[in-house]
C-alpha cells in the first residue's frame, strides 16, 4: 500500500479506485494522470475517459476530455464533438477543441483535420465564449486548416456579429 493524494491505494493503477470512489475530483485527478502518465494501461484508461465525458461534475469532464486528447482513437471525434457542440461548460467545449490538435499532434492525417474543422465549422457560429474561440482558432491555425489572414477575416466578422 502506498499513500496517493492523501487516499491509500495497491498501486498507482488501482482500477478499483475509480469505481469505488465517491470523490469526482479525485477520480478526476487520478485519469488525468493515467493519462499523461501511463500507455502500458492505454485501453483501460481510455475505457474510463470515455465513461467519465458522460459525468454531471464538469471537472471530471473536463480532465476525461483533456485525457481523450492525448491517447484517445479517431473514433473518440464523436465524443469530442458532441461536447464542443453541446456541453454547458465552456472549459469542456475548449478542451474539446484542443483535443482534436492534441490527436493531430500524434498522428497528422487526413480523417483527424476533416473532422476537426467540421466540428469547428459548426461550433464557431455558435460559441460566445473568447476561450473557447481562441482555443478553435488556435488549433485552426496549428493544424494548418486555415491560414492567419483567413483567421483574422474569421475573428472580424466573428466579433462584428457578436
Amino acid at each position: 500500500m502506498i499513500t496517493f493524494m492523501g487516499r491509500k491505494v495497491k498501486t498507482l493503477y488501482d482500477f478499483e479506485k475509480l469505481d469505488d470512489n465517491e470523490d469526482l475530483e479525485f477520480q478526476a485527478d487520478i485519469i488525468f494522470l493515467l493519462g499523461k502518465l501511463n500507455k502500458k494501461y492505454k485501453s483501460k484508461i481510455l475505457v474510463y475517459a470515455r465513461q467519465f465525458t458522460q459525468s454531471n461534475n464538469d471537472y471530471k469532464r473536463d480532465r476525461a476530455i483533456i485525457v481523450l486528447g492525448w491517447i484517445g482513437k479517431g473514433t473518440d471525434t464523436n465524443i469530442l464533438e458532441n461536447h464542443l457542440l453541446n456541453d454547458t461548460n465552456s472549459n469542456c467545449r475548449a478542451w474539446s477543441a484542443s483535443a482534436y490538435m492534441q490527436m493531430w499532434f500524434r498522428k497528422e492525417n487526413d480523417f483527424l483535420k476533416t473532422k476537426a474543422f467540421e466540428a469547428y465549422k459548426s461550433a464557431l457560429p455558435n460559441e460566445s465564449d473568447y476561450f473557447v474561440l481562441s482555443v478553435i482558432f488556435s488549433a485552426l491555425r496549428e493544424m494548418d486548416i486555415l491560414d492567419l489572414e483567413y483567421l483574422k477575416l474569421l475573428w472580424v466578422s466573428w466579433t462584428l456579429k457578436n
